[in-house]
């Protein structure tokens, strides 16, 4: 009893808490270990960080678009409406709209917007301003107040009610100088509409849109009826709230039925298009993702399998300092250590060496962040919200010391396990402990070899459909091309303002730029298009040919765009003309009606020769010699252009209409120049000749087209770039460890190399028996 007391005593007595020093000990153990063991601590720690910064930084891509909630109320009952045509616009009808809003089911509310631009005058130099045209109840279905002023009412959605506008908060900022007495007061769009300015949004405030970011918002002012009128017909996008304990998939169902119930109050040649369309019903998070969603995943998958690669790297690093520790974990063992505490100590380190990655993996991860942000691209918006968040620390240091002791497993099992007998009894020679560990570490080998490989393989994949997209011809020639956007300060043309000489305005600016454009020194063409390559086309129209009056369902089934140009518009964009001729300056509003159709207009409405057959157009804003506005126009054929892929290398071609920009001007336009050197040199001169002409104009997304066709495969490039990374970095961690189990094997064998050396083994044999 005596001794148990002073055992008992000389518990109490010692300083510290025992639970904790025993962990401890095994932290300072293990660190002694790593300093006497340099070379083996680097190659570890920097293995296992290459794996752990890499999943942190596309962890991190994948949580700001796919994971982080939306700014927003509740934004999981928030969802996005789609109903796909043939066309593949996506809108849905206004009518449609303010249907399931009355119906209230199966959505608690549903808002809808449409996108626009716009001239800003009366504050300062006039500014290109993007805007939004939404519906009175936007920011309350998405559960935002603005952080100045007020929000819209349904009065100001009524057409006749006085305009007013939500500015953002970076335009109210850089605008009107974060001025509070903003409010109330009034600013002009396009110098047609006296706007009073009544909030500003949050800040910051995130458009549930990636394919705009407007720094002005106006109410709809739609007609607010569930009747169709196909006068005042209208697509809007549509966002929704769903009702508590509602899903995807029976909203989905619902809304399907209401829909199909809805066809019998189409119009005739809208019913007949709407029964093939597909409603979609997608949470708002997923469709924001859009289609950045497949490739993040397949980074995420690529990452993931060079984690997995360097813990096999680091398995094998620690088998093979297992191994060269027998001897003394077998004098651990015979005085008085537990397997339990042998096992502990070799977790002990592998969690000391998870530590220390995930230290150098968060600068990894934070170079991989920076990489990402800094390749911005006007279509990859999300990128600027990628960050190493605290979020990502814990997801750094919590993958990194699983990692660590999920490699460290199989060498604290096998190490713990050492036969005490036997590693005492060794002698100093040096040889192989068996198959067991050689299985194990050959196993590690294999995987991470093959694991390599199908990183290599899916990144050679995506370089080859790289390559064999960028070898599709676009039917355009980007190189050596500047652009530039203008909006002249006018009200949209129409036949009406035509006759009061506006339109001759806007004709008359556009030969003077384009004719001063000409004059600058290595311009080659300089044109005028409405539309160019890569953006959404602006007009649309119906077409036909035969009598004038229109069949009964050709307004939607025959619905094809149309896009102004001037004579060397072709020339200048490097677009071959097949067949007939290119637009001459007499083609103009004297003139009768010309138009260029595409080949793809060629196949879907004529399939034959193209060149001289007249068609009539539903588009009444033309003029010319024989167009009116109160009835279809009849336009003659004079060329047939190259198919150009106006929507990006992968889309296949629609039919498309060129008309001249003499007969069917637009307010908004873009200004084309060929050179025959740098065109971006050229910018400065440009804008000034603009400012020559109308110092009013402003001047906007001033590119190159080259610029505009790798901003279009920016998310292709980021995707091969870091893949390619990955695939590089996997091989790179297989090769290493393939030359660590050798090196070790080698090493284990010297002995044995030796004797058969002595007994006549050539230089060549024993390579070939390592190898």
């Amino acid at each position: 009893m005596g001794g148990m007391e002073a055992m008992k005593e000389a518990y109490r007595e010692q300083r510290g808490l025992p639970f904790l020093d025993v962990p401890f000990q095994d932290i300072r153990y293990a660190m002694r270990g790593l300093r006497r063991s340099p070379g083996f601590a680097v190659t570890a720690v920097l293995t296992l960080a290459l794996g752990v910064g890499a999943t942190a930084g596309i962890f991190s891509a994948a949580y700001a678009l796919l994971i982080r909630p939306l700014p927003y109320r509740d934004p999981s009952r928030l969802v996005w409406v789609a109903e796909h045509t043939r066309d593949g616009s996506g809108a849905i009808m206004e009518p449609d709209m303010v249907a399931w809003r009355e119906r209230g089911r199966p959505f608690e509310s549903v808002a809808g917007y449409a996108f626009d631009e716009y001239t800003l005058s009366g504050i300062g130099d006039n500014l290109r301003v993007s805007g939004a045209m939404v519906s009175a109840n936007f920011l309350s279905v998405l559960g935002v107040a603005p952080q100045l002023g007020r929000d819209f009412t349904a009065a100001d959605d009524h057409s006749n009610s006085p305009l007013v506008a939500l500015l953002s908060d970076e335009l109210w900022r850089e605008r009107f100088n974060s001025d509070p007495r903003t409010i109330g007061r009034t600013v002009h769009l396009d110098q047609e509409h006296a706007c009073t300015v009544v909030g500003v949004l949050p800040r910051p405030f995130r458009f549930p849109d990636m394919t705009a970011a407007p720094q002005i918002m106006l109410p709809l002012r739609a007609p607010g009826s569930s009747v169709f009128n196909l006068d005042q017909l209208q697509g809007v996008h549509v966002i929704a709230r769903m009702p508590r304990g509602q899903t995807l998939a029976s909203a989905a169902a619902e809304l399907q039925v209401v829909q199909q119930a809805r066809l019998r109050a189409y119009p005739p040649p809208l019913a007949r298009v709407m029964e093939e369309s597909a409603l979609e019903v997608a949470s708002l998070q997923r469709h924001l993702a859009g289609d950045s969603r497949t490739p993040l995943l397949i980074l995420l998958v690529g990452v993931g399998l060079v984690l997995l690669i360097s813990c096999a790297n680091i398995a094998n690093l620690q088998l093979v300092r297992a191994a060269a520790r027998h001897h003394e974990i077998a004098v651990r063992g015979a005085l008085g250590a537990a397997r339990s505490r042998l096992a502990r100590q070799f977790l002990t380190e592998s969690m000391v060496i998870g530590a220390l990655a995930a230290c150098v993996g968060l600068v990894i991860g934070a170079a991989i962040v920076d990489a990402i942000r800094g390749w911005q691209s006007p279509r990859l918006p999300w990128l600027s919200s990628v960050s190493l968040d605290p979020y990502m620390f814990a997801f750094t240091l919590a993958v990194a010391v699983l990692a660590a002791v999920s490699c460290g497993a199989a060498p604290a099992i096998s190490g713990s396990r050492a036969n005490l007998l036997d590693a005492l009894k060794a002698t100093s020679l040096r040889m192989s402990r068996g198959c067991g560990h050689r299985l194990l570490r050959n196993a590690f080998i294999v995987g991470e070899v093959a694991l390599a490989l199908v990183v290599l393989i899916a990144a050679g994949l995506l370089l080859r459909s790289f390559r064999d997209l960028m070898r599709v011809d676009p039917g355009y020639d980007p190189r050596n091309v500047l652009t530039a956007k203008v909006r002249f300060v006018l009200p949209d043309i129409t036949p009406a303002t035509a006759k009061t000489g506006n339109y001759q305005r806007l004709v008359a600016f556009a030969s003077e730029v384009l004719a001063k454009a000409r004059a600058l020194p290595g311009v080659r063409y300089a044109a005028v298009s409405q539309v160019l390559p890569l953006e959404d086309y602006r007009a649309f129209t119906a077409v036909w040919f035969g009598p004038a009056p229109p069949p009964p369902a050709v307004s939607l089934e025959s619905s094809v765009p149309l896009i102004s140009i001037s004579p060397d518009s072709f020339r200048a964009m490097g677009t071959t003309i097949i067949a007939g001729r290119a637009f001459t300056e007499d083609d103009n509003e004297n003139a009768l009606g010309v138009a260029i159709v595409n080949q793809a207009f060629v196949r879907k409405f004529i399939g034959g020769e193209a060149v001289g057959r007249r068609f009539h157009s539903m588009y009444a804003e033309q003029h010319c010699a024989n167009c009116s506005g109160n009835e279809p126009a009849e336009l003659q054929i004079v060329g047939i252009a190259e198919d150009v892929r106006q929507h990006g290398l992968e889309q296949p071609v629609k039919p498309e209409v060129y008309l001249p920009f003499a007969q069917a001007a637009k307010v908004a336009f873009n200004i084309v120049i060929a050179t025959t050197g740098n065109p971006a040199g050229l910018a400065p001169a440009l804008r000034t000749i603009i400012r020559s002409v109308n110092r009013e104009v402003p001047v906007f997304e001033v590119s190159t087209l080259e610029q505009r066709l790798s901003e279009s495969l920016a998310q292709r490039q980021l995707t091969m770039f870091l893949l390619s990374a990955f695939a590089v970095l996997a091989l790179l961690l297989a090769a290493v460890g393939v030359y660590g189990v050798i090196s070790y094997s080698v090493v284990r064998r010297t002995q044995e190399i030796g004797i058969r050396i002595a007994m006549g083994a050539t230089r060549g044999s024993v390579l070939q028996l390592i190898l």
